[in-house]
């Protein structure tokens, strides 16, 4: 069984509060010049589900960056064999 928003919007609420801390420390992290070096507040708001297009201009996208969610991470047969067959066109394995 998983938890959704939708189906659980309290529960989805309560744990986003409890690792926000977390995401802002990560885009803090994120935002020094030796990793993205992009504006604190810019990695923070794509992060957290907001996204400023322009000033008059923000918008809720929760899933502007989908780390878990939709198998994001599942590692599938299929993607393995095209990062091999990849890696073999481009000399990386022999």
């Amino acid at each position: 069984m998983s938890i959704t928003s939708a189906s659980h919007p309290v529960t989805n609420q309560v744990i986003f509060n409890l690792i926000k801390p977390m995401i802002k420390e990560g885009a803090k992290i994120l935002s020094r010049k030796e990793y993205v070096g992009a504006d604190y507040e810019v990695i923070a708001n794509s992060m957290t589900g907001t996204f400023l297009f322009q000033k008059s201009d923000k918008r809720e996208m929760p899933d502007f960056n989908v780390f878990f969610r939709y198998n994001a991470t599942y590692p599938y047969y299929s993607d393995a064999i095209w990062f091999l067959t990849q890696m073999r066109r481009w000399g990386q394995i022999t």
